[in-house]
């Protein structure tokens, strides 16, 4: 019997999803830059206890990637403070990059 999924951990799932769609989407050929979308998706995925990505294509993925990486970028500052500021910095630059895509 699988365990129900709260609110915000569907949330961070849909997350991990768009950044994979995102990936898909810009043709990443540099493996470094996949990597490095891939290896966020993962610590979402490890942070809130999610065994896999939402499958399927969920209805406003762009705008809950977005929400997603803003709110994992909030709990890393909440939880480690300036010792992930580079991190940090890291994922809200992403979600930056990728609502630019999106809103071409």
């Amino acid at each position: 019997m699988s365990k129900e999924l709260t609110t915000e951990q569907k949330l961070m799932q849909a997350t991990q999803y768009g950044l994979l769609i995102y990936a898909g989407q810009r043709k990443i050929h540099d493996e470094d830059e996949r990597l490095k979308l891939e290896k966020i998706a993962n610590e979402i995925g490890e942070y809130w206890g999610l065994e896999e990505p939402v499958a399927g294509y969920p209805e406003l993925f762009e705008e809950i990637t977005l929400q997603g990486l803003c709110r994992y970028a909030s709990e890393m500052q909440y939880t480690h403070g300036e010792t992930e500021r580079e991190r940090i910095k890291e994922v809200l630059d992403l979600a930056y990059e990728m609502k630019k895509h999106w809103s071409e």
